[in-house]
């Protein structure tokens, strides 16, 4: 026996969690290993098949012709260590404590794949209720990917209401292409389209820098495909003299026939350039309240209600 079990250890946990909790941590009776190349140094996590299989149709189709080996071993290159570490201690004690909106996400990724529905469930409740303008795009592009339709509703009703402070968010210049076209699409933004056009020239420089290997038209290219979304009939000409016009990311011609259109709207001869916005947005919008992030700690089938307003959120 190894000399991290304790003799006789099960009379002394009081409940199975609590049972299942010491095998994982001790690797008792562990038959298969989860290895982590990817991060370093090479991390391995011990399991049980049959616990895995008992929680997860997946691992179950996964383990089904192998669990009477002694040991598999799967590699995982799409998950972080700590992040499955977590969704195993939810397989074994029925116990899961999310303690940032990122970490919600991954959670969230990890329990779908694995077919984890419950906790799917607690995730997209952490999520509703910390979503805030700082995460917002992170959340939609979440929820649009697994079509978690209220969480994409409520993070675009953020973007869209509070848009001054989503786009001075550090995280802005990460978020997908299709989540910054989708706001240059919306009819009504918290913020005026010369902070907004300035957000945008943030977000091309700082993806330009990540492909700084790709070839010099990569900048043109974004431009071509983010600049005709802009409104730039929502400036007033000194603005748009002061800043897209003398930025790169128009040329002369589009800028000469942009002004003109700012400064003369009725009857202008000259068209705007081909696919450029013409949408004058309408005013801002009220700006939505929204909850202060705080870790949750989730027993199995804890649900957070509705119209919480507690500060205290730690769930039993």
């Amino acid at each position: 026996m190894s000399e991290n079990i304790e003799i006789d250890w099960q009379i002394h946990k009081k409940k199975n969690s609590e049972r299942g909790k010491y095998i994982l941590e001790t690797g008792l009776w562990a038959d298969c290993k989860f290895i982590f190349c990817h991060v370093q140094p090479k991390k391995e996590i011990k399991a049980h098949k049959l616990i895995l299989s008992m929680a997860s149709p997946v691992f179950e189709k996964m383990f089904q012709n192998g669990l009477n080996r002694c040991e598999d071993d799967v590699e995982l290159t799409d998950i972080q260590p700590d992040v499955f570490d977590a969704v195993l201690n939810y397989i074994y004690t029925e116990e899961i404590k999310i303690v940032s909106f990122d970490g919600a996400c991954e959670i969230y990724y990890v329990a779908h794949k694995y077919m984890l529905p419950e906790l799917m469930e607690q995730c997209k409740s952490y999520l509703s209720y910390n979503a805030n303008s700082s995460n917002a795009c992170y959340g939609f592009e979440l929820a649009k990917l697994f079509n978690i339709t209220e969480l994409k509703a409520l993070c675009k009703t953020i973007i869209t209401s509070e848009t001054i402070n989503v786009v001075k968010d550090e995280s802005f210049k990460a978020i997908n292409i299709s989540t910054l076209k989708m706001i240059l699409k919306e009819n009504s933004l918290n913020i005026t389209e010369l902070e907004l056009f300035k957000a945008v020239e943030r977000w091309i420089v700082a993806n330009v820098d990540m492909k700084k290997n790709c070839d010099g038209n990569h900048l043109a290219e974004l431009s071509a495909e983010i600049m005709p979304l802009v409104c730039f009939l929502k400036m007033t000409p000194k603005e748009f003299v002061e800043g897209p016009a003398v930025s790169n990311l128009l040329s002369k011609d589009e800028a000469y026939a942009v002004l003109i259109n700012i400064i003369s709207p009725e009857n202008c001869k000259i068209p705007l350039p081909n696919g450029f916005s013409n949408m004058l947005r309408k005013k801002p919008v009220q700006k939505l309240e929204t909850n202060v992030q705080m870790p949750f700690t989730f027993s199995s089938g804890a649900t957070i209600p509705p119209n919480i307003v507690s500060p205290k959120l730690f769930v039993k």
